[in-house]
């Protein structure tokens, strides 16, 4: 995991989302990927793909950039519907070659598999792509995320106005720094991209190379305004 001297309110690290094998081996030409993290929608890359994108990530952490690790379920936003048995297996795959994984909470085993596991962090991670949950029931998530060590929470939700972006500030102003994530979808989540990382988000996410969620921006832009060198 990147130092925590980078989880500030003024210094977010930066989640650079790839998911097209086109997108991946172009990363591994590029002269300089504006972000610290890389994340592999593994989900979105497909299922075709899956053996070739797995022999391509030791060659992108020669990019010394750390790798995180995703194949989102169907019920969170992900392509393909898999059992929690297949989506496991398709993690344990690429556990090995990454840094850090994410795990929706909503897949419960599969979550309580790689937490006890404990050999890298995990993002647990919550979305709701129509609305933003009450502050109680996101303050609830968070708890429960906070109880495991080397745990991020992740939330993504639907921001439909000011009121709901106010409502992830409170969260992020009331749970433990450098540990819980923010980000919204939809009308309003490419401003919260920008703000919500002053308010504390740890991690705030951009595209490498096409939106993987409404409301995306790219992570160049990400990396020009938090000024990432």
């Amino acid at each position: 995991m990147p130092s925590q001297k980078h989880a500030s309110r003024r210094a977010p690290l930066i989640v650079g989302t790839v998911s097209t094998l086109a997108g991946l081996k172009s990363l591994l030409r590029a002269r300089r990927i504006p972000c610290h993290i890389v994340e592999v929608r593994f989900d979105l890359i497909g299922m075709r793909h899956f053996q070739e994108t797995l022999r391509l990530l030791p060659r992108l952490k020669k990019k010394k950039k750390h790798i995180l690790g995703t194949f989102r379920s169907h019920r969170e936003g992900g392509r393909l519907r898999l059992s929690d048995a297949a989506l496991a297996a398709r993690i344990e795959a690429f556990y090995p070659l990454v840094d850090l994984i994410d795990v929706e909470a909503s897949s419960k085993a599969v979550l309580r598999r790689f937490l006890d596991r404990a050999e890298i962090p995990v993002v647990v991670s919550h979305h709701n792509f129509k609305r933003t949950p009450p502050l109680a029931s996101l303050k609830k998530f968070v708890r429960g995320v906070m109880r495991r060590p080397e745990t991020i929470a992740k939330i993504a939700c639907n921001v439909r106005n000011p009121k709901d972006l106010d409502t992830l500030r409170q969260l992020l102003h009331a749970s433990p720094q450098g540990r819980v994530a923010a980000v919204g979808i939809g009308r309003m989540g490419p401003l919260s991209r920008f703000w919500l990382p002053h308010q504390g988000s740890v991690l705030t996410y951009g595209y490498l190379d096409r939106s993987a969620a409404p409301g995306q921006v790219s992570a160049e832009e990400l990396a020009k305004f938090f000024k990432l060198r």
